[in-house]
C-alpha cells in the first residue's frame, strides 16, 4: 500500500472548503493509484494555531508518506513551498495536480 500526503494551500479558505478540496484530491489519488492510503494531516481549528506548528505537524505526517501530491497553486503558499523542498530533500515521489484545463489529473515531477 502506497501512502500519500497532500500539500495544499489553505490561505483564505474555510475549514469546510479545505475539507471539500481534500476529499476531491483523495478521490483523484484513488482513481490513479490502486490501494492508495491518503494520510490525514488536517488539523481541526488550525486557524487558531501558529502556522509553524501546523507546518511542523504536516512535515511529521509527510515523513510517513511515500508520495507527496501538490495541489494547484502550491507554489504561491509558503508552507507548501517548504513542504516541496522537504519532499525533494528526503527523496519523496512528487506529483502535481493539474486541473486548469479539462478534468484534473496527476503529473509526476520531471
Amino acid at each position: 500500500m502506497t501512502k500519500f500526503f497532500i500539500s495544499q494551500s489553505m490561505r483564505g479558505l474555510s475549514q469546510e472548503e479545505i475539507k471539500e478540496r481534500r476529499a476531491f484530491l483523495t478521490d483523484l489519488i484513488g482513481q490513479n493509484f490502486d490501494g492508495a492510503i491518503v494520510l490525514d494531516s488536517f488539523l481541526e481549528g488550525a486557524k487558531d494555531v501558529d502556522p509553524l506548528v501546523c507546518l511542523g505537524h504536516a512535515i511529521t505526517i509527510m515523513s510517513k508518506a511515500d508520495v507527496v501530491v501538490f495541489d494547484t497553486g502550491w507554489y504561491e503558499a509558503r508552507g507548501c513551498k517548504v513542504e516541496y523542498e522537504v519532499a525533494k530533500a528526503y527523496g519523496k515521489q512528487i506529483y502535481f495536480v493539474i486541473d486548469d484545463e479539462g478534468p484534473a489529473f496527476l503529473a509526476p515531477e520531471k
